[in-house]
């Protein structure tokens, strides 16, 4: 509704008398109607710190503030202590303590959104007394400042300094003494200053001149040049520089200041990096051009318009006065300067609005606050407030001239603009001032054009909120506004102090009093309770008693009780501000811990006492979830009338009630039997005392026990239907409020000093409903399990009739799936519990606790619960089960699974576990389970690692190549299977192990080298048209020790025929040696076995070469007689000596005669030694022959060697 306003009538007297004077054009034009919306409160810190100055003082201190039209920030100065929000936020407040006696006003004070929270802000203050820059970075710690000294006046006592802000570059600060600075925020919140003041030039007095004395600094508002160039940097390049706050400001190249000396006006372009001045007009000749008397200087405003041309105009405001004695009077003025690139267009005084104020008392603090947007001109003085506009257009047409005041009934503090709409501030509040047509019509065309553009920038700082509550006025007739409405107050968190009991209760009463000062930011209080606290040597111990105290507090009786009923008469009722009871716990224990992390206090507690803490926070929340739940139960039960007529099996507890209830019941009569005494019904003490609310859990998990108990065998049917409603219900509960509580605390105990707790209860439920299963529904369930019990594949035969019929009486549709739902994720939740709380049991566990799931056929939540905790087992075993249906005919459960489905899940387990490296493991567990055709039959995909893991399994190894056409691997294989066999050949023995025979590894190794020469002739075809076989390295070494091991075996054979196990090169070598041969010569032998030695150098090592070598020499040197002969020629002796079979061996051509030139030696040596003290000599000169004999010997045999070397 909107109120003429021709006629202002003020309602409180003041010190000084104002007065608007409008012209005779004015007064035919003033008439308009306006609407007062009481829109946003003050922060409620700052009502208090009135209402308590105004107690203490019984007087009334002046407000003074500023609103800044670009992001809502306020501040108000009041009492020495800034207050600063945003308008629309005034619960989200901060109290700064301002220096003392330095008279700080708001032209000493910016302030910006912080960069890091849109909630907290960065200030700048400059002292009026010593000059210095004082810095909070953020506004919530006030004790956290820096200060950046610029110019120390010294004892001049008309110093004056000024700062407007500069967003994105830092302020802008001017002084009396001539000096202009940027001061910035740079690196780490650190304050550098650069003096931009104007050069001196070549013509100046040097250093004796001075720079002219700054009056006021005004920062020009975002223009629509700079917008367009800010928009064409985004598609151009990016402009990085410092910035103060949250917003998008940060990339606009540009600010314009305007700085207004005693000589000249100044207009400064700031970019990042560069100052520069691109106006200076010598505005004090043209004010007394204008004025006959010299005005002073009260304020100064930028205003920015579009003319026709749509050509930016920027419109400099300055309220001047004048005092005149006679008439003892003090008259305000206006001087318009309108400046359009860069150059001064017109300059003009504007006397259709001024105004005059008598001078009872002398200048006062508070005077005129200009505001103009878009043309239209607010003064806002005392309780007034004076607007005007010509040519903007409405019901006065579009060049008349609309004015016109508006009286309240206090002063008003200060106004401005924000969304382009235009607030004033009182102590009542803060309301929105609409007057037509100044919120219609075309008037803010281009301002609209601006705030559009800046909203699209900043969309996180303008958000449309605006409420529209009606305001109470005057009458239509009334030309006066009287605002009597009651602002509704954003109560902080405060907390009543009880009386203290112990010396524990006073220190919380002291963290408790901590709280409140930090809720009404009383920085200093804060500080001293802070360093009470931090002297508590049992600090821990005071913040869970604060933490304890918070959630377990009791409501107050008569608070929750209602028409005058007694409590105890509504057991079963349930209170609806018990949501708002535990709503106001969480909001308070949040507060706690916001406030002792804002304070630093959260340093000096444990990891234990964190804990604590973060438990007690998830139980209020596991309450309020709890009590969301009976909510929708209650309403549920109501809205379809369900009562239960079968007797409960709780006791105590009524037929009407919920298990829940009943539950809630017992725990609490538990707690306290004489509750009913205590004047609060039973759901307000079980959501009262938070701390215990999961103590519920261990009396769930006692009911499901209880309920497995032998009942007696009377109404079968029905006990089971109240059995399964009751066994569903408690394990809905459990699952609600071990979901509330992360994993990581579910292994924590419910109650002290106990080894309770959630993770420990989960076996018990989830066999509970395992046992259920069981015991209550062998038929019914085994019915729809096709089998004789749970899991098996008998031939139970349960009429689908019977089935039918439990459900119907039951009333529980899907009981089955109902259970089985609740297995599964009371199973999933424990499993991410043991994984988290107790790894290695849940490595041991996991598949037995899948594995019902396998068993009773629910193959589909077995495969999700496998692959979300990696169990390969359970995977395999839903394979083999399936597999089992489907190459089973008898077994009757219906299922959709196909061959291809199945072979899928076993494909997508092996690729599963593959990326996982366990890959070797599952196929271990395939061998287990008798999967060897599946493990041949898998894709090529899986050779290699399928062949590496068949190397300790030969038998299916050499398969998988044959079936891969791998032949290099099948000889490969079959290979080492042979030898493997060789060398492990006296261990399997000792084993009794099946010991290959020698048909057998004939067999492997002919078949492991036709697949060698398949596997040449292969590559060989495929590379060139020759068939001559091309041998790599390798193959021809593998090539050549098949080939000595059949050669080998046929000396094996044919030496030893009775011998039919496999023997090495030395064994055979040694048995020939031993065999006996009659009236053979034994030199048969002696030859056989050099023959074989040399046929088998790969399969010998060289020692043992050597040794075989030397046996055979020492055999065929014993039994020699030249040595012993008498009266024998040299000539007969060396013929004698040539045709031993000694000699003959050394010379034989496979004899190597390196191993022969190192063996003669030591062998003759020792033939000499062992006879030569022998009885065979019966005169010397037989021992002398016997010398000359083996000395001849040696001297042949060498000779024949070296001869054989040569």
């Amino acid at each position: 509704m909107y109120y003429s306003s021709s006629k202002p009538i003020k309602k409180k007297p003041n010190t000084g008398i104002s007065e608007f004077n409008p012209t005779q054009s004015q007064i035919q034009q003033q008439s308009c109607n306006y609407k007062i919306t009481p829109t946003y409160d003050l922060p409620f810190i700052l009502t208090q710190a009135i209402n308590d100055e105004n107690q203490q003082h019984q007087i009334e201190q002046d407000l003074t503030g500023s609103l800044s039209s670009r992001d809502g920030t306020c501040f108000i100065i009041y009492s020495n202590e800034l207050f600063i929000w945003t308008i629309d936020k005034p619960q989200y407040c901060d109290r700064i303590e301002l220096p003392i006696k330095q008279n700080i006003t708001r032209q000493h004070i910016v302030v910006y959104k912080n960069k890091s929270s849109s909630e907290r802000f960065s200030v700048f203050l400059c002292s009026p007394l010593t000059g210095y820059i004082r810095f909070w970075g953020n506004s919530s710690k006030p004790n956290v400042s820096q200060d950046l000294p610029l110019e120390n006046p010294g004892n001049n006592n008309n110093f004056k300094i000024f700062i407007t802000e500069c967003q994105p570059f830092g302020v802008i600060v001017g002084n009396s003494l001539g000096s202009i600075y940027l001061v910035s925020v740079k690196n780490n919140n650190n304050l550098i200053s650069k003096k931009i003041n104007k050069s001196q030039g070549m013509l100046s007095y040097l250093y004796l001149s001075r720079q002219s004395p700054v009056i006021s600094v005004f920062s020009s508002p975002i223009n629509q040049q700079q917008l367009q160039n800010n928009n064409n940097s985004h598609h151009h390049h990016h402009h990085h520089s410092t910035t103060l706050s949250s917003n998008n400001f940060s990339t606009i190249p540009s600010r314009f200041i305007y700085i207004l000396t005693e000589g000249s006006l100044l207009k400064y372009e700031i970019e990042n990096g560069t100052e520069r001045i691109i106006l200076d007009f010598p505005i004090q000749k043209e004010i007394t051009k204008l004025f006959s008397n010299f005005p002073k200087f009260h304020q100064m405003n930028i205003d920015t318009i579009i003319d026709q041309n749509k050509d930016e105009i920027q419109i400099v405001n300055f309220i001047l006065y004048e005092t005149s004695a006679s008439q003892n009077l003090v008259k305000y003025y206006i001087l318009q300067i309108e400046i359009q690139d860069d150059q001064v267009l017109r300059i003009k005084r504007l006397d259709s609005f001024s105004a005059n104020k008598k001078l009872g008392g002398g200048v006062t603090s508070i005077e005129p606050i200009l505001q103009t947007n878009s043309l239209k001109y607010y003064l806002t003085w005392f309780d007034n407030i004076y607007y005007y506009s010509n040519g903007g257009g409405g019901g006065g047409g579009v060049n008349g001239i609309i004015s016109g005041s508006i009286s309240f009934q206090s002063d008003i503090a200060f106004s401005g603009f924000y969304k382009n709409q235009f607030y004033f501030f009182s102590e009542q509040g803060i309301n929105k001032l609409d007057i037509q047509p100044f919120g219609s019509g075309q008037l803010a065309s281009s301002e609209l054009h601006i705030q559009d553009t800046i909203k699209n920038i900043e969309s996180d700082i303008y958000m449309d909120t605006d409420n529209t509550t009606s305001v109470t006025g005057t009458p239509a007739t009334t030309a006066s506004a009287t605002i009597s409405t009651t602002p509704t107050i954003v109560s902080p968190i405060l907390f009543d102090i009880p009386k203290d009991e112990n010396l524990i209760g006073s220190k919380r009463n002291n963290v408790l009093k901590l709280m409140n000062s930090f809720s009404l930011k009383q920085h200093t209080r804060v500080d001293q309770f802070v360093k009470i606290c931090k002297g508590y040597n049992d600090f821990d111990q005071v913040i869970q008693q604060v933490s304890l105290w918070i959630i377990d507090q009791q409501p107050n009786s008569k608070f929750w009780a209602e028409d005058g009923k007694l409590l105890h008469m509504f057991v079963k009722e349930i209170s609806v501000q018990l949501n708002q009871q535990l709503e106001d716990k969480k909001k308070r224990h949040n507060f706690l811990l916001t406030c002792i992390k804002d304070t630093d206090l959260d340093k000096l507690l444990t990891t234990q006492t964190k804990e604590i803490l973060k438990k007690n926070e998830i139980k209020i929340k596991c309450a309020i979830e709890l009590r969301n739940y009976q909510n929708q139960q209650e309403q549920s039960r109501k809205s379809l009338n369900y009562t239960t007529t079968t007797t409960t099996i709780m006791k105590g507890a009524s037929s009407s009630s919920s298990i829940f209830s009943q539950l809630i019941e017992s725990l609490v009569a538990e707690r306290n039997p004489n509750w009913t005494n205590i004047g609060m019904n039973v759901f307000e003490l079980f959501y009262s005392n938070v701390s215990g609310i999961d103590q519920i859990l261990i009396n769930i998990t006692s009911k499901l026990q209880e309920l497995l108990q032998n009942q007696p065998q009377q109404q079968q049917l029905l006990t089971s239907a109240n059995k399964a409603q009751i066994l569903l219900e408690n394990c809905e509960l459990f699952y609600l409020i071990s979901s509330s509580f992360p994993v990581e605390y579910l292994n924590s105990p419910i109650i002290q000093s106990t080894s309770i707790s959630i993770h420990n209860l989960f076996p018990k439920v989830i066999q509970s409903i395992l046992n259920f299963i069981q015991l209550e529904f062998p038929n019914q369930v085994a019915g729809l399990l096709g089998g004789g019990g749970i899991g098996g594949l008998g031939n139970g035969h349960s009429s689908s009739s019977s089935t039918i019929l439990f459900k119907k009486d039951l009333g529980i549709p899907n009981v089955d799936k109902q259970l089985y739902d609740h297995l599964y994720k009371l199973t999933e939740k424990y499993l991410y519990s043991l994984k988290i709380n107790q790894f290695e049991q849940f490595n041991q566990f996991k598949t037995k606790l899948i594995e019902p799931f396998v068993e009773c056929f629910k193959f589909q939540e077995a495969i999700t619960l496998a692959n979300q905790f990696d169990d390969f087992f359970t995977l395999i075993n839903v394979y083999c089960y399936q597999q089992h249906q489907l190459q089973n005919s008898t077994i009757t459960i219906a299922t959709t699974i196909t061959p291809a489905d199945n072979n899928k899940l076993l494909i997508d387990c092996l690729n599963k576990f593959e990326k996982i490296g366990q890959l070797s493991k599952v196929y271990e567990y395939m061998l287990e389970r008798d999967l060897k055709s599946e493990l041949l039959q898998l894709p090529s995909d899986f050779n290699d690692s399928l062949f590496r893991f068949l190397q300790s399994n030969s038998e299916l190894s050499w398969i998988h190549s044959i079936r891969m056409k791998n032949w290099t691997n099948v000889s490969n294989t079959l290979y080492q299977k042979s030898i493997s066999n060789q060398h492990h050949q006296q261990q399997q023995q000792q084993q009794q192990h099946q010991v290959m025979t020698l048909k057998e590894k004939q067999k492997l190794l002919s078949l492991s080298k036709v697949s060698l020469m398949v596997s040449t002739a292969t590559s060989s075809s495929s590379s060139s048209s020759s068939l001559e076989l091309q041998l790599q390295p390798s193959q021809q070494i593998q090539l050549d020790v098949i080939n000595q091991n059949l050669s080998l075996i046929k000396s094996q054979k044919f030496f030893l025929p009775d011998l039919k196990n496999v023997l090495s090169v030395s064994e055979v070598v040694q048995l020939i040696l031993q065999r006996e041969i009659g009236d053979e010569d034994p030199m048969v032998n002696f030859v056989s076995c050099i023959e074989i030695i040399s046929e088998s150098p790969l399969l010998l090592k060289k020692e043992e070469v050597k040794e075989l070598l030397k046996l055979i020499l020492e055999l065929s040197i014993v039994n020699e007689t030249v040595f012993f002969e008498k009266s024998i020629s040299d000539i007969q002796l060396s013929y004698s000596l040539k045709e031993t079979k000694f000699y003959n061996l050394i010379s034989h051509p496979h004899f190597p005669k390196e191993i022969a030139l190192v063996l003669l030696s030591p062998i003759i040596e020792d033939f000499y030694k062992t006879h030569i003290n022998s009885n065979k000599f019966s005169s010397l000169d037989d021992k002398r022959q016997f010398e000359i004999s083996v000395a001849r010997l040696l001297e042949l045999s060498k000779l024949e060697i070296g001869q054989k070397q040569i």
